[in-house]
């Protein structure tokens, strides 16, 4: 079995905790909402990130049951790569 909802997952979890980081430099407030709530809206890439993540949820279980190596390591590089992407706010 492939990793592909586990890793659009990752992808989503990774682009959304970036967002929020960069939001809660200053600490946390309404305006946060807002801007989460424009930018989910107004990025195309970064919402189509965050629906794969979630309807393709119910399958990560079975994906991560019988995981191998070498789709660890792809889980972990796409991870990394996002990671290493900018961040638009």
């Amino acid at each position: 079995m492939d990793v592909v909802q586990t890793k659009e997952a990752v992808v989503g979890i990774v682009k959304l905790v970036k967002f929020l980081r960069v939001l809660a430099a200053d600490g946390i407030d309404l305006n946060d909402a807002a801007a989460l709530a424009a930018k989910i809206v107004q990025d195309a890439e970064f919402r189509g990130a965050l629906v794969a993540a979630i309807e393709g949820s119910a399958a990560i279980p079975a994906e991560l049951k019988d995981i191998k190596l070498t789709e660890g390591v792809e889980l972990v590089m796409a991870a990394v790569t996002e990671l290493q992407s900018d961040v638009r706010g």
